[in-house]
């Protein structure tokens, strides 16, 4: 399925992302992270994981380098990063290392978010958040995004 916006007015892009996905999965859901998940669930995971990572001090103006495989966990950091208003640099996992660092250095990423299993040595360059783990994060009571 395609979905294609035209954008007649300035507002927040998640404005139009939430409202043309509502429009087109109103009845639908995800086969996410081993289950189904509505629209609405994963909107509030990708609010609670933007709190996770406003706890990491990603915020407005930041660049997050993701080294991710694609994945139903993909999809809602991207949401999440955007709800932070960060944006994100996609790196690709069949790069070779050098190639990764290169354009984590052009970029001036602070933090890169990955799986567990990734290898990559970010060590110097970058903060590496591992993905896996800020999922765990998400019952936390407590964790709530600001706004900024």
């Amino acid at each position: 399925m395609i979905l294609l916006l035209t954008i007649p007015e300035k507002r927040p892009f998640l404005s139009y992302l939430k409202k043309g996905q509502l429009l087109i999965l109103k009845k639908r859901h995800w086969h996410l992270m081993g289950g189904i998940l509505t629209y609405n669930e994963v909107d509030t995971k990708a609010t609670r994981l933007a709190g996770v990572l406003q706890t990491c001090n990603i915020g407005p103006g930041d660049f997050v380098g993701l080294l991710l495989r694609r994945s139903p966990e993909m999809i809602i950091c991207l949401l999440a990063i955007f709800k932070t208003g960060a944006a994100y640099v996609p790196l690709n996992l069949t790069d070779p290392e050098n190639r990764t660092m290169s354009i984590i250095e052009a970029a001036g990423l602070k933090f890169v978010i990955a799986n567990n299993d990734n290898g990559t040595d970010l060590t110097g360059k970058c903060i590496k958040l591992i993905i896996e783990d800020l999922f765990k994060q998400l019952d936390d009571p407590g964790l709530f995004l600001t706004n900024h």
